[in-house]
């Protein structure tokens, strides 16, 4: 895909999350916006969250979690705070599922568990996602991490970021790979356009390796953290 096709997509998809969120978007308080979901952090879970999220799960009685990254914030009367995790199924193979755990800290500092989502990369696409779907198994890491990847797959984010321009990109999980001519991967990530006042976005990032090691960004497909919560 051409960097000027792919530039104006990415605005596009930008832009489309931005509208989504608008009309749960009343006010803000101290930067943060009311009722609507912020993406602030990218690799890891700061000190606030993780204290939120250790504490939630003291009284929680339901799976094993392991908080991988902080997808969103969201001010209410206090904090709830969208958390990928990885679940381990109370199985005989403890197996393992992606889950995005909400947890409310109230303004004393209390926390609780308000609900576990079933995550996936697949869900993301739209139903006309040509080339991604169908056309050769997707490999998912048993375990999925953030944002430590292992040299290959840092290589081909890097080798595909070298000439792009427009937006900030930040790797906040990978999700799996696919071969092809070569290999698709994806990623979840913070995307931030250079313009004063931007708002960052969450996107599923599909990035092609050749089998020459060229690399470059397929797809960005808007991830909507509201529609994951029940």
């Amino acid at each position: 895909m051409k960097k000027t096709a792919l530039v104006l997509l990415l605005a596009a998809a930008c832009c489309m999350s931005m509208v989504g969120c608008k009309a749960k978007q009343n006010s803000t308080n101290n930067g943060e916006v009311i009722g609507g979901y912020v993406q602030e952090y990218a690799g890891s879970i700061d000190a606030n969250a993780q204290k939120a999220f250790d504490k939630a799960m003291e009284d929680y009685t339901g799976g094993k979690f392991e908080p991988i990254t902080v997808l969103g914030t969201q001010v209410v009367a206090g904090t709830n705070y969208a958390i990928l995790c990885n679940e381990t199924l109370m199985t005989q193979n403890a197996e393992q599922a992606l889950k995005i755990v909400v947890i409310f800290e109230d303004l004393d500092g209390s926390a609780s568990v308000l609900s576990v989502n079933d995550f996936s990369a697949d869900n993301v696409l739209p139903s006309n996602a040509s080339g991604e779907v169908g056309d050769g198994a997707w490999m998912v890491p048993e375990t999925v991490t953030a944002p430590d990847l292992d040299k290959t797959k840092q290589a081909a984010f890097d080798k595909a970021y070298e000439e792009f321009v427009g937006s900030n990109i930040e790797v906040m999980a990978y999700l799996g790979s696919q071969v092809v001519a070569g290999t698709n991967y994806r990623y979840l990530c913070k995307v931030t356009p250079v313009v004063p006042d931007a708002v960052s976005t969450l996107q599923l990032v599909v990035v092609y390796e050749d089998l020459e090691g060229n690399a470059s960004f397929e797809n960005f497909y808007p991830v909507d953290i509201a529609a994951y919560i029940k």
